[in-house]
Formats: structure tokens, C-alpha cells, sequence
């Protein structure tokens, strides 16, 4: 029996052995898996239209890279391991996919990239473009949210505010602005060229001078333009092609000026004439002598009351061929005094109707 049980036992470890011996293997070979890693020049992954982004998915020897955007590819797969967007993204969100593969495995990155429009800018003058030295010009931008207004491309204004005024331009110059929306996109309006007229170089004269006594008639005598608008104390009293304006009617002190115009339809003011007007010198009361006196010698004559700039001289006119008419005696020397008695030499038989002129120290004459 124990014999048995130990030939049972050798038979059990034999076949063991024998099915040990008949086992299958096999080997499982791993390999490497690339990195993706995509990143673009732009820190925050957000641009404006036109800006232009790189993208880079770094270097994996022996790989190749694949681009998509918004699952569309648009380069690879192939050995450059950078994307250039051609032409630039438009507006709106896109999302930049990497595949890198190395013949066996693959991996991917994704971004997540927004593209910004470009503000559309708007810009306007008033009262135009075409204006004369010194006119206030006023720029009205649009489209933004701060305006950046330059004068051949130098900086005048930067703010929020839509308009710029200025009347220091020159002929030529051109007025652009830069605008920026709420993203913080910026584009540049279309220039206005500013066309400057120059202004007249009025002139004004005053014949036969800013002094003279009233009544006189005064001519001036305008230049510098093709219109003249002449003014006494800044009211029109004649506006036209005549340069010249004459009048006789002028108190003292009144100012005349003139605005000329010239061929550009520009306006500049004269400089003022100042008018001074003295008055004409008078008198109160002319007594003759009621006494007879002989042809050929004098008789007094009694003024009271000269008015006018002391010294005075008196002429004595008849009234043959007029009112008065010619002039008869001239009386020697002046006179300092309002009331003074003048001898006159008796012109003929009976009566005769004689004139007194007076002259003042002005220059002024009164009958």
C-alpha cells in the first residue's frame, strides 16, 4: 500500500514538471509619450484685430506637430513646430489645438484665444477744413472710448473727451485721432488736411487828418482786399468794393475803422483813427457904430462872446457877389479876448452889409 501512495505521488510531480515545462511568454514593449505644450506671444491670449500672434509648441525630437483651429487644421502635421495665423484671426473666439506626435504616440494642447475688433473711428471739423488764420476750429471724434488727437502725428489731446478746439493750426497741417474702444483696441481715423487762408493786411488813412473842425468833410481811404466795410464806433456805415469813405458828419472822439476782405474771404479789422473834432469858433453879439462915419476912415466894431481856441482873427467880407461874397479887410493881428472892438474901415456911401469871418487858434472858420 505505501508502495502505491509513493508511486501516485512521483507520477503527480512528473506531470507537474512536464506542464511547467510546456508555459507560453511573450514581452510587451512601452514608448515614450511626447509633451504638448502650446503657448503664444501674447500674455493674456487676447488681441486685436491686425495685431498678429505666434504660436509655439516647443521642440520634441523626432515628433510632429499639428495646428487646428476651431477643428479645422491649418498646418501639419509637419516638422514646424510654430503657427503663424495668415491672415489674422478675425473677431470672435478661437480655440488652438497642438497634436504632437512622434510615429507611435500622441499628445495634445489647447488654447482658448479671443480676437478684439478694432474700433471704427469717426472724425469730423466744424467749421470745415478750409478756414482763415486764427478761426477756432473744432474736431469731433467718434467710436470709442478715449480719443487721442494729434496734429501730424504729434499728441495734442488724450482723454475721454470726443472734441479738440483749436485756432493755432497752419496751412497743410493734418489732424488725426487715434480712438480706443472698450477693449483696448485701437485704430486710427482718416486725416483732415487743414487748408489756412492767410488774412488781409487792412489799411486805413484819413484825409485831411484825424484833427479838423466840424463839419469838415473827411475822406479814408481803405486797402488790403477786394471788400471794405467802414465803421464808426464799430456800426457799418458803408460796406462794399469802395475802398474810399467820405463824410462830413463826424463828432469828436469817434473811432473809424474798416474790415477788409480779401480775395479768400478773410477778415481783419484796421487799426482805429481816432477823430478829433474841434468845434467852429462863434460869437455871441457884432455891434457897429450907429454914428455916421466919413468914406475913408474907420468905424468900431464891438464882438462879445468869441467862442472857440483863443487867439482869434477876424476878416471882414462884403456881401457884393454873394453871402457872404468877397473879402474886404483883413484885420490886422489876433485877438486873446472873447469881447473885443475891432476898427473897420467905412467901405462906401450909405449902407453897407458886411460879413465877420473868425479863425480860431485850431485852424477852425465860422462867417
Amino acid at each position: 500500500m505505501k508502495k502505491l501512495i509513493s508511486i501516485f505521488l512521483v507520477t503527480i510531480v512528473m506531470v507537474m514538471i512536464a506542464s511547467i515545462s510546456n508555459a507560453q511568454t511573450f514581452v510587451m514593449q512601452g514608448a515614450a509619450t511626447p509633451t504638448a505644450t502650446l503657448t503664444s506671444n501674447d500674455a493674456n491670449d487676447t488681441i486685436c484685430v491686425g495685431t498678429g500672434v505666434i504660436f509655439n509648441a516647443g521642440i520634441q525630437a523626432g515628433s510632429t506637430y499639428q495646428f487646428s483651429v476651431n477643428n479645422t487644421v491649418m498646418q501639419g502635421p509637419g516638422g514646424s513646430n510654430t503657427y503663424i495665423p495668415v491672415p489674422d484671426f478675425i473677431t470672435g473666439n478661437q480655440q488652438v489645438v497642438l497634436l504632437v506626435n512622434n510615429g507611435t504616440c500622441s499628445a495634445r494642447d489647447t488654447i482658448n484665444f479671443a480676437t478684439i475688433a478694432l474700433p471704427i473711428p469717426t472724425l469730423a471739423v466744424a467749421p470745415g477744413n478750409t478756414v482763415c488764420a486764427g478761426t477756432s476750429v473744432t474736431f469731433t471724434a467718434g467710436g470709442g472710448v478715449n480719443y487721442d488727437f494729434k496734429v501730424n502725428g504729434i499728441s495734442m489731446q488724450n482723454s475721454a473727451s470726443v472734441t479738440y478746439t483749436t485756432s493755432g493750426l497752419t496751412n497743410g497741417q493734418v489732424v488725426t485721432v487715434d480712438v480706443t474702444n472698450t477693449g483696448g483696441c485701437v485704430a486710427t481715423s482718416a486725416g483732415i488736411t487743414i487748408a489756412i487762408n492767410p488774412l488781409p493786411t487792412p489799411t486805413l488813412a484819413a484825409v485831411p487828418g484825424n484833427i479838423v473842425c466840424t463839419g469838415t468833410n473827411v475822406i479814408f481811404t481803405a486797402g488790403g482786399g477786394v471788400n471794405y466795410d467802414f465803421k464808426v464806433n464799430g456800426i457799418s456805415v458803408q460796406n462794399g468794393v469802395l475802398a474810399t469813405y467820405a463824410t462830413s458828419a463826424l463828432t469828436n472822439g469817434q473811432i473809424v475803422t474798416v474790415d477788409v476782405t480779401n480775395a479768400g474771404g478773410c477778415v481783419a479789422t484796421s487799426a482805429g483813427i481816432t477823430m478829433a473834432i474841434n468845434p467852429l469858433p462863434t460869437v455871441a453879439t457884432v455891434i457897429g457904430n450907429p454914428t455916421p462915419n466919413c468914406v475913408g476912415t474907420n468905424g468900431n466894431v464891438t464882438f462879445t462872446g468869441l467862442t472857440g481856441t483863443a487867439p482869434w482873427s477876424l476878416e471882414v467880407w462884403t456881401d457884393v457877389l454873394g453871402n457872404p461874397g468877397v473879402l474886404y479887410y483883413a484885420v490886422p493881428g489876433t485877438t486873446a479876448i472873447p469881447n473885443t472892438v475891432i476898427s473897420v474901415p467905412i467901405p462906401a456911401v450909405g449902407n453897407t452889409i458886411l460879413h465877420f469871418r473868425i479863425t480860431d487858434a485850431n485852424g477852425c472858420k465860422n462867417f
